[in-house]
C-alpha cells in the first residue's frame, strides 16, 4: 500500500542519488524525521507544517528548483503548489488521492500530480502481466497510462524468439492503433523507421490503446 509514509521513504531513496543537491525536507512527524534522517544523511529534515507560509519563505522557497507537495489532504498539496508557483518554482509536484476531478486538475498551474492509487492499480497491474506472460516470449517492465487512463505505454523486454524478431518494421502487420515508439539495444536508443527491426535482448516500448499481454500481441492474425 502506497501511504504517506511509503511514498515519503521512496522520494528520500530517490534524493539520495542527487549527489550535491540541496535537499530540505519538512515534516511534521517527529518520529518520521528522525528515521528520514537516517535514511537520507545528507539532507536538512525539519520537523515543522509544510504548509507554514512564513516556513516555507524562511526555508528558500523562492530559490528553490523543486517542489513536492505530500501531506496527507489533497486540499494542502494542492495550495501550496500553487503557491510555490507563485514564487517562481521551477516544477512542481502534487500527490492527489482523488483524481476524478482530472479536468479541473488539468486546468491548474501544476507541472505534474502523482497518486498513490494510480500507481498501485499500474504496478499490480504490471505484475499480473509479467506473471501471465513469463513463459512467453516477452515480459511487461513498465507500464504508464497515459491520456485519462485510455492509453498504455509499455515496456517490454524480447528474452527469446519471438514471431516479432527480425521482422523490418514497414512489412510488420500489426494491429490498429498500435505504435511502436521506441527500440532500445543496449546504450542505443532508436526512434524506429520502416527499416528497423526488433531483435532478442531488445526493450521495446509500444503505446497503444489495447490491451497487450506479450510483445507478440501487437501482431494483426487475421
Amino acid at each position: 500500500m502506497l501511504d504517506h509514509n511509503n511514498i515519503v521513504r521512496y522520494l528520500a531513496v530517490v534524493l539520495a542519488s542527487y549527489i550535491g543537491a540541496d535537499k530540505i525536507i519538512l515534516e511534521e512527524d517527529y518520529d518520521r524525521c528522525v528515521e528520514l534522517s537516517m535514511l537520507l544523511p545528507g539532507a536538512t529534515i525539519i520537523h515543522g507544517d509544510g504548509t507554514d507560509k512564513e516556513l516555507l519563505t524562511e526555508e528558500g522557497l523562492e530559490k528553490t528548483d523543486a517542489l513536492v507537495c505530500l501531506t496527507g489532504m489533497d486540499e494542502e498539496n494542492i495550495v501550496v503548489a500553487l503557491y510555490g508557483k507563485a514564487k517562481k518554482v521551477s516544477k512542481v509536484i502534487a500527490k492527489i488521492n482523488r483524481i476524478s476531478f482530472d479536468e479541473i486538475l488539468d486546468k491548474l498551474d501544476i507541472d505534474g500530480f502523482i497518486s498513490p492509487k494510480t500507481i498501485a492499480a499500474s504496478n499490480i497491474v504490471r505484475y499480473v502481466r509479467a506473471m501471465q506472460n513469463s513463459a512467453g516470449s516477452s515480459n511487461v517492465e513498465t507500464l504508464h497510462r497515459l491520456v485519462n487512463e485510455r492509453v498504455e505505454a509499455l515496456e517490454f523486454k524480447v528474452n527469446e524468439k519471438s514471431p516479432v524478431v527480425g521482422i523490418p518494421l514497414k512489412e510488420m502487420k500489426t494491429k490498429s492503433g498500435v505504435l511502436v515508439a521506441t527500440i532500445i539495444r543496449g546504450n542505443r536508443i532508436i526512434i524506429p523507421g520502416g527499416n528497423d527491426t526488433i531483435e532478442i535482448g531488445d526493450s521495446v516500448i509500444i503505446v497503444t490503446m489495447k490491451k497487450l499481454m506479450d510483445l507478440k500481441d501487437i501482431l494483426n492474425k487475421h
